[in-house]
């Protein structure tokens, strides 16, 4: 099954993961005031691309098996390596 545009089941999964991940992310950013490797901002931690990388891969697995879940995740863990490689994370921002 792929996502269809009137998949409401699938909608309400997205979005119910999607926010808490989302809302807790920022939260903590802010709580945290984390100072970036580069020095830009103080948003460091945790990191919310490999937050949206995670939750999109864990949604997946969740509603299409982890024929499409494996690979999602091996694509968020990438992302997860590229922030710390591109010097904008600390490597314990994306774990």
């Amino acid at each position: 099954m792929f996502p269809i545009p009137w998949d409401r089941e699938g909608t309400m999964m997205f979005v119910k993961s999607y926010g808490t991940a989302w809302g807790s992310t920022y939260l903590i950013k802010f709580l945290a005031s984390k100072a970036r490797p580069n020095g830009d901002n103080r948003t460091s931690f945790p990191s919310g691309h490999t937050m949206s990388a995670f939750a999109g891969a864990a949604f997946i697995d969740g509603r299409f098996g982890m024929g499409f879940g494996i690979p999602s995740y091996a694509l968020a863990l990438f992302t997860g390596y590229s922030r710390v490689h591109s010097g904008w994370h600390y490597r314990d921002d994306v774990l």
